[in-house]
């Protein structure tokens, strides 16, 4: 009895709270007047089809319905969140006010200095780049971080080329690659596992991402070498470089991700290929670059002028990767004999 004096005390509560008769509540919810008089003085409950009908009314939950009682944690939550969004409202209208009052200033300002427009598109550009950034993902509602990224690389590029028709340089095209690498570079590990990819691509995410970039290297070459006018070194010089550089991307790519074997083997081989790889790459370059024959740097420990200095770190480098090699393979042997010493007693048992 003391329950349903709680559970119609508090439904009158409610009920008064939102400005209604009895009447009204009743014709809202299809019943009598007498229906919701028994329910607020304790007589009946109302029946559990009308829970969600009663909850509308009253603009409470079910949660409090039942239990005859505020929802303090729910209300505390939904008060943060009103005061959130209030904030987040705030914070647009805030930056849509400095974006329009720059563009105003830029634009009197420019008008009155050269009487035409000019450097006022690189200040659009800029602040349209800002906006991207800042402002867009506040206005998405699906894709947020797609539709981000994408806007902000494209703002970035027409800032670019705003700025290149300003200057009268042709320099757009390397600075187009070299934004699209570091997009690359940075973004594309996080993007490819969100995309509906083909089964067989799924497992290969890692090689789709340094073959991208390998892609976009050999662009920004040939691009800037061919703003230098030296394009001639393209396949001379700047080609060979980069794959002397690549070689150990790839390679450790090759051994991490599809050498198939134990980890302590595979991180020894990792650490191997790095001192050999750190051994040669000076002598390599050396060989494209200079043209000069291929030759170890010297090394010896009991000089360190400039002359063995470069030597004798790349082969301290190499001494200790290749110790360390070691120290890895022995353990994966180690762990290899015990397994294998294991394996016959679980077969007994």
């Amino acid at each position: 009895m003391e329950e349903k004096d709680t559970f119609g005390k508090f439904l009158r509560k409610k009920r008064e709270e939102c400005g209604l008769t009895q009447k009204e509540m009743a014709q809202r919810l299809f019943v009598t007047e007498s229906a919701v008089s028994k329910w607020e003085r304790g007589i009946s409950y109302p029946d559990i089809s009308l829970v969600s009908q009663i909850c509308s009314v009253l603009m409470i939950s079910e949660h409090e319905l039942i239990t005859a009682s505020e929802d303090m944690e729910q209300k505390k939550l939904e008060k943060q969140a009103a005061s959130y969004q209030n904030m987040i409202r705030g914070y647009s209208i805030t930056m849509l006010v400095i974006y329009g009052i720059t563009l105003l200033t830029c634009f009197i300002a420019n008008l009155a200095t050269e009487h035409r427009l000019s450097w006022f598109f690189i200040v659009g550009a800029g602040i349209l780049t800002a906006f991207c950034l800042l402002s867009l993902p506040l206005y998405l509602k699906k894709y947020k971080a797609a539709v981000t990224l994408g806007s902000f690389w494209l703002s970035i590029l027409l800032l670019l080329l705003v700025c290149a028709v300003y200057t009268g340089g042709g320099w757009f095209f390397v600075a187009l690659w070299s934004v699209t690498l570091g997009f690359s570079v940075v973004f594309l590990p996080f993007i490819l596992p969100n995309l509906p990819l083909p089964v067989s691509l799924c497992r290969h995410k890692a090689l789709l991402c340094i073959a991208a970039d390998t892609i976009l290297l050999f662009i920004l070459l040939a691009s800037a070498l061919h703003y230098s006018g030296n394009m001639e070194d393209y396949f001379t010089i700047a080609c060979p470089t980069a794959v002397a550089g690549l070689i150990y991307v790839w390679g450790l790519l090759a051994i991490i991700r599809y050498l198939n074997i134990h980890p302590y083997f595979r991180t020894a081989a990792a650490l191997g290929f790095s001192g050999i790889y750190n051994l040669f790459i000076n002598s390599i370059l050396h060989m494209i670059i200079d043209r000069k024959p291929f030759v170890l740097q010297p090394c010896d420990f009991r000089f360190w002028s400039d002359e063995y200095i470069n030597g004798n770190t790349t082969m301290i480098l190499f001494i200790i990767c290749i110790l360390l090699a070691v120290a890895f393979s022995v353990g994966g042997i180690m762990i290899s004999v015990k397994r294998r010493g294991t394996e016959p007693w679980e077969r007994n048992e």
